[in-house]
């Protein structure tokens, strides 16, 4: 499967200066609804909470009647700090500073739409990939690769059985993104890191935007050329829009 990366030349000279793709916490995402849930699901987990609340305050009072001399405010305090851990919108915020995201646009061609919304003023690059070589050029242990599944929040039942849930669903407003994403759980909780990458391995092909001015393939190629890789892809110009030509018979 063809997956794209959409960079400036800023973040492409980092990534091979470091020799490593970095992963954004997850809060810096734009979008609000990052690593949410579906109302469904949420109503779930909250009725789930209730209940074991419930069971909670039932042992407590079941204490109390047993050893009547025990003090029920301390079973009090053990109510409430039960329903300060487990309030969900605090533990959902919590978990959007835990994990990182590398995020890739998977398509068989270049997208319009992407060297738009990524790549402003004709300074975008393009990274050609696939899944596979996504995987491979990252640490075995501790990250999750995975495509995103575009939802309505209101109205879609929980998803069941699918062994990435949480932070691989994104609401329908999303879905031209096509996305697909690696997640690990950050050394720093809100901080971003950059996680080492086999580069050669990762890289197919460098695509410079169609907008690009003259000199910005060179550009690339340059810092290309000086960098740690030992074999060098190839540095393709868009050609998204070349005007076009008739064939002759």
């Amino acid at each position: 499967m063809k997956i794209w990366r959409y960079v400036d030349f800023a973040k492409f000279v980092d990534m091979l200066a470091t020799q490593s793709l970095y992963f954004a916490c997850t809060s810096q995402m734009s979008d609000p609804y990052e690593g949410w849930m579906p109302r469904s699901h949420i109503a779930a987990l909250a009725g789930m909470h209730e209940a074991y609340l419930k069971q909670l305050k039932d042992a407590c009072d079941a204490a109390l009647v047993f050893k009547p001399g025990l003090d029920p405010a301390a079973f009090d305090g053990i109510l409430e700090d039960a329903r300060r851990k487990f309030h969900l919108p605090t533990l959902l915020r919590e978990v959007n500073f835990k994990f990182g995201l590398s995020c890739w646009h998977i398509n068989d061609d270049e997208s319009e739409a992407m060297w738009r919304l990524y790549s402003s003023l004709g300074s975008g690059i393009a990274i050609e990939s696939t899944d596979d070589k996504l995987k491979a050029s990252l640490p075995n242990e501790g990250i999750i690769v995975d495509r995103v599944r575009y939802m309505n929040f209101e109205r879609d039942e929980i998803e069941k059985g699918h062994p990435h849930y949480g932070l691989f669903i994104k609401r329908n407003a999303f879905e031209h993104e096509k996305e697909l994403r690696a997640t690990l759980l950050l050394p720093t909780p809100g901080k971003g890191a950059a996680v080492p990458c086999d580069l050669e391995c990762l890289i197919v092909n460098i695509h410079i935007s169609p907008e690009a001015p003259a000199f910005y393939a060179s550009a690339v190629q340059y810092v290309l050329d000086r960098s740690d890789l030992s074999t060098h892809p190839p540095v393709l110009r868009s050609q998204l829009l070349e005007q076009p030509t008739v064939v002759s018979e």
